[in-house]
C-alpha cells in the first residue's frame, strides 16, 4: 500500500498528473500521453482516458471499506471521461456549504484500471495539508490531497 501525505494540487490552475505504477508526478508537458494515470485540479479527477487523454484508463467508485475490498468485482463496469462528464465525477465527496470544507465521502473507493491494464484501488483521505481530522477553510489549505491506494503491476484483479 501506498499512502501519499498531501502535496500542492492544482495551485496553478492546471492538473496535477500522477502515475500509479511508481508514485511519481509526471510533468504537464507529457498531459498528453500515456504517462500518467489519474489527474487532480481542485475537486476534479480525471483518468487517462477519453476527452482527458489518449490511455485507455477507466474507473468508477465502489462503496465499500477500502481494506476489506481484495479484488475487483467481477461486473464491474469501467468508464471513461467524456467532458463534462468524468468517469469520477463529484461523487467522491461531500461538501459542508456551512464550513466551506470538503470531506472525502466514508467507503468511496476508487478502483481503476490503467491503460497498461493494470488495476488499482485508491481511497482519498483528505482533501488539506496535514490531513486535519476538522479541517478549517481559513487557517487549513486545500487541494493538497491525501491518499492511499494499492496497484497490482502484474495485471490481476485481486489486491
Amino acid at each position: 500500500m501506498t499512502l501519499l501525505p498531501g502535496q500542492p494540487i492544482g495551485e496553478t490552475g492546471k492538473f496535477t498528473f500522477f502515475r500509479l505504477s511508481d508514485s511519481s508526478i509526471v510533468a504537464n508537458s507529457d498531459s498528453t500521453t500515456s504517462k500518467w494515470d489519474i489527474a487532480f485540479r481542485a475537486n476534479t479527477i480525471l483518468i487517462n482516458s477519453g476527452s482527458s487523454g489518449p490511455g485507455s484508463a477507466g474507473a468508477f467508485l465502489l462503496d465499500g471499506v477500502y481494506q476489506s475490498i481484495s479484488e475487483v468485482p467481477a461486473d464491474s463496469s469501467f468508464h471513461i471521461d467524456q467532458a463534462p462528464v468524468y468517469a469520477i465525477g463529484k461523487n467522491w465527496y461531500t461538501y459542508d456549504q456551512a464550513a466551506f470544507v470538503f470531506y472525502p465521502k466514508p467507503g468511496k473507493v476508487l478502483i481503476l484500471r490503467t491503460s497498461d491494464q493494470k488495476y488499482a484501488k485508491l481511497e482519498i483521505l483528505s482533501y488539506y495539508k496535514n490531513a486535519p481530522t476538522t479541517p478549517n477553510y481559513r487557517t487549513d489549505l486545500a487541494r493538497y490531497y491525501t491518499f492511499r491506494y494499492i496497484i497490482q503491476q502484474d495485471g490481476s484483479k485481486k489486491f
